[in-house]
């Protein structure tokens, strides 16, 4: 004897009795009954929803529905109501409050970082200094090298003793 394991349904075993209705607001019954069951792959039904959206153009007065309020009407008419913090809920105010204290945290690590960096740049710059200021002594002393060999090379003589030979010479 052979036993089946019991699987769920697929979709077309459901029938229309057994499916349950959802109603949406703004849109009339008839024609309009959708299943409660979540398709096989939610990104193509959205990518079908989405391509059909764009193809049609909406008009504003078409939006507003019999079901939208009033308020929801005049957002539509570009009448903006003021935001207040005590119209949110608790817990978007504490997701407003994290907000807040994270923006002051970053605002003051910033800062700190900026005058780190400062101080490395005027440590960097002094160094550049120091070597410029070296590498001019060096210069100097490359040059300077020629004209002392040529006075070592008499030896002992000394200035006098090579300017004597200097002028004997003529």
């Amino acid at each position: 004897m052979l036993l089946r394991r019991a699987e769920p349904p697929s979709r077309s075993d459901i029938s229309d009795e057994e499916q349950s209705v959802v109603y949406v607001p703004g849109i009339s019954t008839e024609g309009n009954i959708r299943s409660r069951h979540k398709t096989v792959n939610p990104k193509a039904d959205v990518k079908l929803k989405t391509s059909r959206v764009t193809a049609t153009p909406v008009s504003m007065e078409s939006i507003k529905g019999a079901g939208d309020s009033v308020d929801e009407q005049s957002f539509c008419r570009g009448e903006i109501k003021s935001a207040s913090l005590k119209d949110l809920c608790l817990e978007d105010k504490r997701r407003i409050a994290n907000l807040i204290k994270e923006l002051a945290r970053v605002s003051e690590e910033k800062e700190v970082t900026e005058e780190r960096l400062k101080a490395e740049q005027e440590s960097f710059e002094k160094k550049i200094r120091q070597l410029e200021e070296q590498n001019e002594l060096i210069i100097k002393e490359r040059e300077a090298m020629p004209t002392a060999l040529t006075y070592a090379s008499y030896g002992s003589l000394g200035i006098c003793g090579v300017l004597s030979s200097v002028l004997d010479f003529e």
